[in-house]
Formats: structure tokens, C-alpha cells, sequence
């Protein structure tokens, strides 16, 4: 049986994109991948915490099982630090609560790298499909909301932290940055650990991002209402709700 011959002049493009990929990912410093990324510019490694923590975990995180990573998290959070983020995505004690819960993860499984990896995977996940390209801004927003170095790529706020004013933060890269990784092109890793200067937002502040804030905005709207207008003044907001769109 003979198999049709796919014409060269089809063929190297194609050729060419794949060892393109191949070698950055291979190379030092570059990625494809939206995980290696947001670890480049979150944290110094799978065992780091955030830095206003003053309660040192009994052994590297790595080393500790889910059950023993929200132990250590509630007392961090009962000895006043604003913020419980763990870890090389820096999860905090609610979120990874969530995740145990609705995920089946097992609490006596290590906190170790493949297992971090899965929980930013389903980080990941609860922002949908990122879909094509036309969509991957709207994407890219979802995702600068879980992690606060990553910037809003699309909006009047674009190219900013959705965290910019808390604690310090500010977007680590461009949206371009990130679009190019939703796209599946290689990108520059950020050269050495990231500036930890800045500390990440308290807990309170990433909720706002997911239930807290569809809370608030369900608030305002019943208080207009209430007052028999049609849409919420601008005083009964205590955030923006459109930081986002």
C-alpha cells in the first residue's frame, strides 16, 4: 500500500516550530509551561513559604503531607501572620482546604512537587478552558487573580498585579509574557529567585478574587435595590467589581 508524501515545504514549518519548543524547554531558563512560570515568579522553590511567616514548618514542606501543611497553616494563621501561603505556587490554608475537600486529595499524601504541581493544575482548572487565543486574555485574567505576580492581560488595568496596592505587590512579567505561554510559545524564565520584598496578599484579599467577592457584589446590588435604583452607587463598593473583566 502506498502512503501519500507530505510535500517538504509543508513539512518544515512544522518540523521547525516542534524543535523550537523542544529546545526551549530544554533550555535553561525557558518554558512552554504556565506552571513553570508562575513558580519562577511566586517563590524560590517547593519549599518556600511566605516570608512574614514566623513559624518555621517542623520539616520542609516537601517532607510534609497535606493533613500536616494545614496544621501548620492554622497555627501560623492563629499566631496573627496575614497570610498562610505555602509552597512553590504559595497556596494559603483556605484554598488548599478547598481543594482537599472537593478534590478527594488524600491529607496523608506528601506536599511534595508532583503534588503541588496537581494542585496548581486545579488552580488552573477552575478558570475554564482557556480555549483559543481570542479567549486566552479573559483567561489570563482568571489566572492573575490566583496568583500575584502574574498581570491582568487584558481591561483598563492591564499589564498590573490584580493585587497592585496590597502589601506591595506589582505584576513580574508582561501580559504578553503570559499570553505567550497560553499559546504554547516558549518564553524567558526570570533569571534567578524573585524579589520576595513584597509580601504576598493576606488571605482575605485572594478570596475576595472568588466567593467573597461575588458576595460583596451580590450585597451592593440587593442594597440598590433597596434604595430603588438601578444600579449600585458608587459608595456601596469597597473594591472595584470590574478589577478583573
Amino acid at each position: 500500500m502506498m502512503r501519500a508524501r507530505v510535500p517538504a515545504a509543508l513539512l518544515a514549518p512544522c518540523l521547525a516550530a516542534a524543535i523550537a519548543v523542544s529546545l526551549a524547554e530544554a533550555a535553561p531558563g525557558a518554558a512552554t509551561d504556565i506552571l513553570a512560570l508562575v513558580r519562577a515568579l511566586e517563590a524560590r522553590g517547593y519549599d518556600d513559604y511566605e516570608r512574614r511567616i514566623r513559624i518555621e514548618p517542623p520539616k520542609p514542606l516537601t517532607r510534609m503531607t497535606l493533613g500536616e501543611v494545614l496544621d501548620w497553616q492554622a497555627r501560623v494563621r492563629d499566631a496573627g501572620a496575614p497570610s498562610t501561603a505555602a509552597g512553590a505556587y504559595q497556596v494559603i490554608r483556605t484554598t488548599l482546604e478547598h481543594l482537599v475537600r472537593n478534590h478527594g486529595l488524600d491529607r496523608d499524601a506528601l506536599f511534595e512537587r508532583a503534588m503541588q504541581d496537581r494542585i496548581a493544575r486545579l488552580l488552573i482548572s477552575e478558570c475554564g478552558d482557556p480555549g483559543p487565543p481570542s479567549r486566552h486574555p479573559a483567561h489570563g485574567n482568571c489566572l492573575a487573580g490566583i496568583w500575584a505576580g502574574l498581570p491582568l492581560t487584558s481591561g483598563p488595568r492591564k499589564g498590573q498585579s490584580a493585587y497592585r496596592g496590597v502589601a506591595g505587590n506589582r505584576a513580574l512579567t508582561r501580559p504578553e509574557t503570559v499570553l505567550a505561554v497560553l499559546a504554547g510559545r516558549p518564553v524567558t524564565l526570570p533569571a534567578g529567585a524573585p524579589d520576595r520584598r513584597a509580601a504576598a496578599p493576606a488571605d482575605e484579599e485572594i478570596l475576595a478574587f472568588g466567593a467573597v467577592r461575588l458576595s460583596r457584589i451580590s450585597s451592593a446590588m440587593r442594597g440598590a435595590s433597596q434604595a430603588g435604583t438601578l444600579t449600585p452607587s458608587i459608595r456601596d463598593w469597597s473594591f472595584d467589581p470590574y478589577a478583573v473583566d
